[in-house]
């Protein structure tokens, strides 16, 4: 008999440790993944121009720029996207993620 599992991914901008650590609270079997890209590449990244309105004090509360961003000390995974490329990072994440689920060799 084949179990069923629900998988949940969830994309969020937890600028703060102790957001993140509440959810590892919350939340069984959470993997936590880091994004790391300098504010200066996400700006250059930004088709919608929030970063720039952030810099010209438009915006409240933006992590990286308004706001400081609190890294993780743990996270369960760390991808550059500033020094890897698309598919370098997609396929890491699919790696990463199936080990975890234990569905991965």
């Amino acid at each position: 008999e084949a179990s069923i599992r629900t998988v949940v991914i969830v994309a969020t901008i937890s600028h703060k440790k102790d957001m993140r650590l509440k959810a590892r609270t919350l939340l069984d079997n959470i993997f936590e993944i880091n994004l790391r890209c300098s504010a200066s590449e996400c700006a250059k990244r930004d088709y919608k121009g929030l970063y720039l309105s952030a810099k010209l004090e438009e915006l409240d509360l933006f992590p990286g720029i308004t706001e400081p961003y609190e890294t993780s000390d743990f996270p369960d995974l760390t991808i550059n996207t500033e020094r890897t490329s698309i598919s370098e990072c997609a396929n890491t994440l699919y790696r990463e993620v199936s080990l975890f689920l234990g569905i991965g060799s």
